[in-house]
């Protein structure tokens, strides 16, 4: 109910209705030729007997290029859709706005060999929301797509969720104008690439990938920056400010994300690179609510019921004299029940109690403190 409350598109539907902003979808072939060809392919392989054999006997080999590109090809791109839905990038990036990609963005990190020499592994790939860490992505990204040589494109990587010294704005990490065909160094860069640096204690950031198609060349003298970019002021920027200004010269066409949490690498990166202090941040974690005490609660366990009302220091004390109890300080801890389901419990104990013995041997709730390290029963 509260997050219909705060949901302002519910009193003016009409208003917030969402806009297509992306390229014309391919045009379909009729429908009956479509179904004429797929029964005709049904027929063809329900009529290869050797097809079949190999099937049965485990040794068919699919070619798992057609499958993804067959995908890519019908689904795909819906599933793009949706699933950046899901992340709210549209909402951040472009407002009330969405697209459907047309194309189908192919990148690669590669990894700095200087400074990962043990690693086997050469790239790490963008997909829909894998996770990268930032070790990971310090190389400029190798970007594939399809495209005919006379087209003209744009390419912009950016962060909604890291720009440290402007709010309510997005971090400029790399963007590419002019690109032909689909030979991004053939581009001119407008702003140099720059490594994810999502601080310490801020959680996964979002950095996506967005491909827009040119109609023509485009003069970007006020988006280039002087490079290299050091300047995190001068990095800040504005995927829904930059589209309506370009929306007559641009449009949306390709899309691609990943996500990044901090690692040991980043304070080298803060202290080298960007001169500067590594930002460290903490959450503060609200007091849990808990309503007023009852004198007859009713459909509530009395022994969880008066644990919730407990000073949770109390808790601890209590728990931590019962593990002291089992511990000898000139011996090592003795091992746990293999089985702890297995031991029949005492039948005079009530049911309450009966629960309580299952979650202390199992270590569930509070009595998970009760266990350290891998010396845990067996669920």
């Amino acid at each position: 109910m509260r997050l219909n409350e705060l949901d302002v598109t519910r009193h003016d539907p009409e208003v917030y209705q969402a806009v297509d902003i992306g390229l014309p979808p391919p045009t379909k072939p009729p429908r009956p030729h479509t179904v004429t060809q797929r029964l005709k392919h049904v027929k063809n392989i329900r009529g290869n007997a050797d097809l079949e054999k190999k099937a049965r006997q485990r040794e068919l080999l699919v070619d798992l290029d057609d499958v993804e590109s067959s995908y890519d090809a019908t689904q795909g791109r819906h599933h793009i859709r949706t699933l950046a839905q899901h992340y709210g990038i549209f909402t951040h990036l472009f407002g009330n706005a969405y697209f459907v990609p047309s194309v189908m963005l192919k990148i690669d990190f590669p990894y700095d060999h200087s400074r990962r020499e043990d690693d086997v592994t050469t790239s790490s790939p963008v997909y829909q929301g894998n996770v990268i860490k930032p070790r990971e992505a310090t190389c400029e990204p190798k970007v594939v797509f399809p495209s005919d040589p006379e087209d003209m494109w744009t390419l912009a990587l950016t962060n909604p969720d890291g720009n440290l010294v402007e709010a309510n704005t997005e971090c400029l990490h790399w963007m590419v104008g002019n690109i032909s065909g689909s030979d991004v160094r053939s581009g001119e860069v407008l702003c140099d690439f720059l490594q994810p640096f999502p601080p310490r204690g801020s959680g996964y950031h979002r950095y996506v990938f967005v491909l827009y198609k040119q109609e023509g060349r485009i003069d970007f003298s006020q988006d280039k920056r002087d490079l290299p970019c050091l300047s995190l002021k001068d990095r800040s920027f504005s995927t829904q400010e930059f589209y309506r200004r370009m929306q007559d010269t641009l449009t949306p066409a390709g899309i691609a994300w990943f996500q990044s949490d901090w690692d040991a690498s980043l304070t080298d990166f803060f202290h080298d690179i960007l001169k500067m202090r590594e930002p460290v941040y903490e959450y503060e974690f609200p007091k849990v609510y808990v309503a007023p005490q009852k004198f007859f609660p009713l459909k509530r366990s009395f022994n969880t019921y008066l644990d919730l009302h407990r000073d949770p220091k109390e808790i601890q004390k209590e728990l931590l004299l019962k593990r002291l109890k089992k511990l000898n300080p000139l011996e090592p801890e003795p091992p746990v029940m293999p089985f702890p389901n297995a031991i029949p419990i005492h039948p005079d104990l009530s049911s309450w109690e009966r629960r309580e013995v299952k979650k202390e041997r199992l270590g569930f709730g509070k009595y998970r403190d009760l266990y350290r390290g891998a010396n845990r029963p067996r669920v």
